[in-house]
């Protein structure tokens, strides 16, 4: 029989149903047929049905509907046969009302969650959620076994489902079982269908659901390492990879390979090797001074640098020879070389070294821009052209890497926040 047969004489010359003249458990039982009956689909308009698809839709098609119970239908059918003048007349009632009483709540009793059984509880909690267990005990008020179910295809369903979600494959349950891999897949893919309606697990398989699972929960463990990273540094700037690790519980590579950018830029960061090189001695890095004056003179850091990264110098960085030496200008003097003399004496009556380091802290707390010296000088260009240049700070702590790490100890000392939170 279609669902037209019950409706109102006065709504079956209109040409459609208005969603107000129906209760929410209804309407959505209407709706529910039309996309299980393919009538309408998804898309279908949320606030009317046209007449003559109500004349398609049969009431067996309604009572196919899950949740569809007889009291229902029973509510569905005596609103069909309602007329809309009656609807009419009762909201101007309502409207009336309210325009007397602003306070009264007009909003419609949601419906009802339906009971599942245990079965379809347990295997639902198994998927979404790891202590699935403990909720068990809330809901039943005692603790699983496999015992309580007298069927024990249940039983074995639910083991199943357990060992796979924790992480065993196929093989090995059906090896442990003594059954097939197929054997193993299809009884999953039979329980899985049972809690297919879940929104949660709408439109996936089995598979492609644990293999989101997998990935969700790995990335928030990524997360949390990196909350955990975030957390110890904002309070602990200048702090080494190692030390990080010990204070973590971490092994070394997880730290390195778990630190967001932004909170590298605070972790304590050692001299290049060059630096403690035996094969750069004094006498080796004089040498390189006085090859390279003898193409560029007077010589300059920038001319030394530039020789030796076009391979006609070998020889440490300037910054490490400044570091050996005091000062660039000092190894030049021990060299017996011209050089470009630093303008630093000007510099040093313009910054004292608190306010070299204040600058430091502002550029490495900027987000847009990383740790090195380009990047450094790229912030002053943008943000604070009253800043020393990069060259200048390099001349004052010996190396940039000496002048980062100061600005860390300052934060530490000064109990300041690094602003990752």
């Amino acid at each position: 029989m279609p669902l037209s047969h019950f409706l109102n004489e006065e709504l079956r010359k209109m040409w459609a149903i208005s969603k107000s003249q129906f209760t929410e458990p209804s309407w959505n039982i209407l709706r529910r047929a039309l996309m299980k009956f393919d009538l309408g689909g998804v898309d279908y308009p949320r606030d009317y049905i046209e007449i003559e698809i109500l004349e398609q839709l049969t009431l067996l098609d309604v009572k196919q509907v899950k949740h569809a119970g007889e009291k229902r239908i029973e509510s569905l059918i005596r609103e069909l046969s309602i007329s809309p003048s009656h609807y009419l007349a009762k909201n101007e009632e309502i409207i009336k009302q309210w325009e007397q009483d602003k306070s009264i709540n007009f909003e419609i009793e949601p419906e009802p969650v339906p009971e599942i059984s245990m079965h379809d509880f347990i295997l639902t909690e198994i998927l979404l959620t790891k202590q699935w267990r403990n909720e068990f005990f809330k809901k039943y008020n005692f603790h699983f076994e496999y015992s309580i179910f007298e069927n024990e295809s249940i039983a074995r369903e639910i083991s199943m489902l357990e060992s796979r979600v924790s992480g065993e494959t196929l093989a090995e349950i059906g090896t442990r079982l003594g059954v097939t891999r197929e054997r193993v897949r299809q009884v999953l893919e039979k329980a899985f269908s049972r809690v297919s309606m879940n929104p949660s697990f709408e439109g996936k398989t089995l598979s492609i659901f644990l293999d989101e699972r997998k990935k969700s929960e790995h990335q928030m463990g990524v997360e949390l390492i990196e909350a955990k990273i975030r957390n110890f540094l904002n309070v602990n700037p200048g702090t080494k990879y190692e030390d990080l690790a010990e204070a973590l519980a971490l092994d070394l590579d997880t730290v390195k390979s778990h630190i967001g950018y932004q909170a590298s830029k605070f972790v304590f960061q050692e001299q290049w090797s060059s630096a403690i090189d035996p094969e750069f001695s004094d006498e080796f890095i004089i040498g390189a001074i006085k090859m390279a004056a003898a193409i560029r003179s007077p010589l300059s850091a920038p001319m030394y640098e530039n020789l030796v990264e076009r391979g006609l110098v070998k020889g440490p960085k300037s910054q490490t020879i400044a570091k050996r030496f005091g000062t660039w200008s000092n190894a030049c003097h021990h060299a017996g070389v011209m050089f470009v003399r630093s303008v630093r004496s000007e510099y040093s009556k313009t910054w004292n070294e608190e306010e070299i380091l204040k600058y430091l802290i502002d550029f490495l707390k900027n987000k847009e821009f990383g740790v090195g010296v380009l990047e450094f000088d790229g912030w002053r260009s943008k943000y604070r052209t009253e800043a020393p240049s990069s060259a200048h700070i390099r001349n004052m702590f010996g190396s940039w890497i000496d002048a980062k790490n100061n600005a860390l100890l300052y934060m530490k000392k000064n109990s300041q926040s690094c602003d990752l939170l």
